[in-house]
């Protein structure tokens, strides 16, 4: 089974209009995907699909930590 990886940077998201014009949403449609959303907390938690999963990553020099979110 293949599975797709993708890579969003919200840092300059500025509202949802931007997710919107940019196909964030199409991510989504296809169950076999991977998204890692960096500054996730930019987006209101209530408009994620409700089947996700959230995770921390904390990288330091030498370390990678994960922390599985509620």
């Amino acid at each position: 089974k293949t599975c797709h990886i993708y890579h969003v940077d919200l840092y300059r998201l500025e509202g949802s209009e931007d997710l919107n014009s940019t196909g964030f949403w199409d991510l989504f449609d296809n169950e076999d995907v991977i998204i890692f959303i960096e500054w996730a907390d930019r987006l209101p938690e209530e408009q994620l699909p409700f089947n996700w999963l959230k995770f921390k990553v904390h990288l330091r020099p030498g370390l990678v930590e994960w922390e599985k979110g509620t």
